[in-house]
């Protein structure tokens, strides 16, 4: 591969969205990683093995039998990349690539007051380099300081739109920014769910029935659940 043009203090990663099942990237025969599950995302800071313009780049994936995922179930275990590997190059102040695999961004809607339809939105934001971030939700702003690599802002949603199922599948969506224009986003839907001995799945405070389909990771981005 050749080497990327990388900003000053910047870095540069290899983002692997399926790599099943345990998998080793090596630059210039140097091993940069191992990582083991094929069903989550998850990347490879390759920025210090980059010293020359083209560097050659080997990615072993095993799918054999191990510890790391039941040797048999009702559905396909799949081997090698079967989703996309992409580069990413991040400037000096960026959302925290190395946090679990995800975006540096998690939101968590608590629905305060189902009637009144209330809802407190808490957004959290992990980064590197960078002292505040600016959170954005439903037309709100509030900017926050970095402290110890996470900043947090609560939002305040008054008559909110619930996520309604099939009825009314509504997202929002919270954004996080640097001051360098770095941005990350996230959609979230609001609603409560719970489970009755009597009545079954509520959703919104009414029977809703679960209907599912054993697909699992067959679709690209769909998260299908088993009957």
């Amino acid at each position: 591969m050749k080497r990327p043009d990388i900003p000053a203090g910047g870095r540069a990663y290899l983002e692997f969205d399926g790599a099943a099942h345990t998998c080793e990237v090596f630059l210039y025969m140097e091993k940069a990683a191992r990582h083991e599950g094929g069903c989550s995302t998850f990347r490879v800071d390759i920025t210090d093995y980059l010293k020359q313009d083209e560097t050659l780049l080997t990615v072993s994936v095993d799918n054999s039998s191990n510890h790391v995922y039941p040797q048999s179930a009702d559905f396909t275990f799949y081997g090698g990349l079967y989703r996309g590997v992409k580069l990413v190059v991040v400037p000096e102040a960026h959302f925290d690539l190395d946090c679990c695999g995800a975006p540096g961004i998690k939101v968590t809607p608590i629905v305060t007051d189902l009637e009144r339809k209330t809802v407190e939105v808490t957004v959290e934001a992990w980064v590197k380099n960078a002292g505040q971030v600016i959170f954005t939700v439903d037309g709100q702003e509030q900017t926050a300081p970095v402290e110890g690599g996470r900043a947090q802002a609560v939002f305040a949603l008054e008559h909110a739109r619930l996520w309604d199922g099939l009825d009314d599948p509504h997202l929002y969506t919270a954004a996080a920014r640097l001051d360098n224009g770095e941005e990350v986003s996230a959609r979230f839907g609001c609603r409560t769910f719970e489970m009755d001995p009597q009545r079954g799945f509520l959703l919104n405070g009414r029977s809703y029935p679960l209907r599912g389909v054993s697909r699992h990771q067959d679709r690209e981005g769909w998260a299908m659940p088993s009957p």
